[in-house]
């Protein structure tokens, strides 16, 4: 089958909103096995290709057994999808093959109060049905496959009833409360106005931690860069490039990795194969890399755009680069301190992996929040914080962002 992109398109109606394209799961060109794809858009379902956006065979349909007939409504779709991906070989065009029109009319708009808990509970059902279709067939010895089904399973699985806790409690109450004391309350619980506030713990010109966080746990940063780099591990494979050593190459590439190169400013590193500076490197050969890895590191580079452009020119056809870089954070206070030249925010990285990369093909992510920003400079761990105050991603707070580029095949 043939993988096209879907625009959404808000622009049909002079909506005060960017249109933008599909995230793509593999660089345009890529010939993709069974069930690669599946376990990409497992990992990171904004990769999925809709229906619309698909050219099958009529023998791979048939091949399949078409959909489900228990399935008659939200999730038909992508147990049709599912089967394909289990199955058959698909080629990433790239080419925009539809237009997503969204417009505040729509039915999805417009659904009921209870569309939310009808999508979580179809969506279970979907997972659950692909979890036991998986075991009857021929994939069900692959483990990274299988590892993927349980993850989106532990997210889709409500947890457990538990008796009210005193804040439910607390909430509870609060509904009986007349809304003009409740905004009483929340000003003093929350207090905003100059002099009221208190910063407790935090309340010294000295950090809790100068380490980032390590001595403490994982970095904030680390959670978000993890994060990215578990959603995007079907793009780590073949020959792969990292820089500082080959861990979260090993790590999220597994057995899709046939060769480990590690890039280093320095040649007596341990398990360094290049020694180099990426804004000048004639020691890294041309079209030779599956994917680069690199974890916070061009802001080390003074000349960030020259390192894009070599980034370009050692990845093979069909390439990815997954990199990620600071926005909000803390300077190195050990020998990266000498080098530590720029943090950015997504335009920024944009504009710039978009002078060397075709621009359709540079994703640009952010993480981060007020909580987590203040968490990280401070030197707190990601274990300091529960997942909910970690994942809200507020614009104005980028501690982490992370571009994904691919270079046609």
């Amino acid at each position: 089958m043939v993988c096209g992109r879907t625009l959404h398109w808000s622009g049909w109606d002079d909506a005060p909103v960017d249109d933008f394209l599909s995230p793509l799961p593999f660089a345009p060109g890529t010939v993709v096995p069974p069930p690669q794809l599946l376990r990409s858009v497992l990992r990171w379902g904004a990769v999925s290709t809709p229906i619309c956006n698909l050219l099958v065979r009529a023998e791979a349909l048939r091949a399949v057994g078409g959909s489900e007939d228990r399935f008659r409504g939200a999730y038909e779709d992508q147990v049709l999808l599912s089967k394909l991906e289990l199955e058959v070989p698909a080629v990433i065009s790239g080419q925009r093959t539809s237009r997503y029109r969204q417009h505040a009319a729509s039915h999805t708009t417009t659904a009921n109060p209870q569309a939310a808990q009808i999508e979580a509970t179809a969506r279970l059902q979907f997972l659950q049905w692909l979890s036991s279709y998986i075991d009857a067939g021929r994939h069900r010895e692959d483990r990274v496959l299988r590892d993927a089904v349980d993850a989106a399973l532990a997210v889709a699985t409500p947890a457990p009833r538990r008796l009210a806790s005193a804040g439910a409690l607390a909430r509870a109450a609060a509904h009986r409360v007349p809304p003009q004391v409740q905004r009483q309350l929340r000003r003093v619980a929350r207090p905003r106005r100059p002099g009221l506030v208190r910063l407790g713990s935090l309340a010294s010109t000295e950090p809790v931690s100068r380490f980032f966080g390590f001595d403490r746990g994982l970095p904030v940063d680390r959670y978000y860069i993890e994060g990215f780099l578990a959603e995007n591990a079907e793009n780590v494979g073949g020959r792969v490039l990292e820089v500082g050593d080959s861990s979260y190459t090993l790590r999220f590439g597994g057995d899709r990795v046939t060769r480990a190169d590690v890039l280093n400013v320095d040649a007596a590193m341990p398990g360094t194969t290049f020694a180099a500076d990426l804004a000048d490197a004639p020691e890294l050969p041309s079209e030779a890399f599956d994917c680069v890895v690199l974890t916070q590191t061009l802001h080390l580079v003074y000349d960030m755009a020259a390192a894009v452009r070599t980034l370009h020119r050692i990845l093979r056809p069909g390439g990815t680069v997954l990199a990620t870089v600071p926005g909000i954070s803390p300077v190195s206070a050990d020998r990266w301190a000498e080098t530590w030249y720029w943090s950015l925010t997504p335009l920024s990285a944009r504009l710039l992996f978009e002078e060397a990369f075709e621009p359709d093909l540079v994703e640009v992510r952010q993480w981060g929040n007020v909580l987590s920003a203040v968490a990280f400079v401070e030197g707190l761990s990601a274990q300091e914080l529960r997942p909910q105050e970690l994942d809200r991603v507020d614009p104005q707070y980028p501690v982490t962002v992370a571009v994904r580029a691919f270079k046609p095949a």
